[in-house]
């Protein structure tokens, strides 16, 4: 992915229909980071909420 944002930053100044895709690709690879993170984040709650019940199982 750092290859490809460097590609489309070099190609920004080349004008119009270049640097919008270079603003996409920024958008998206925003969102993707996001979602990213939010999987992250919800595996590690269900991680905790699993040890949670095995613990509790055991009581």
């Amino acid at each position: 992915m750092r290859s490809q944002k460097t590609m489309m930053d070099s190609m920004r100044n080349a004008g119009a229909p270049y640097a919008l895709a270079a603003d996409q690709f920024d958008k998206l690879m925003e969102f993707h980071s996001g979602q990213y993170n939010a999987a992250l984040e919800y595996m590690d709650k269900m991680s905790a909420e699993y040890q949670r019940l095995l613990a509790q199982s055991k009581t």
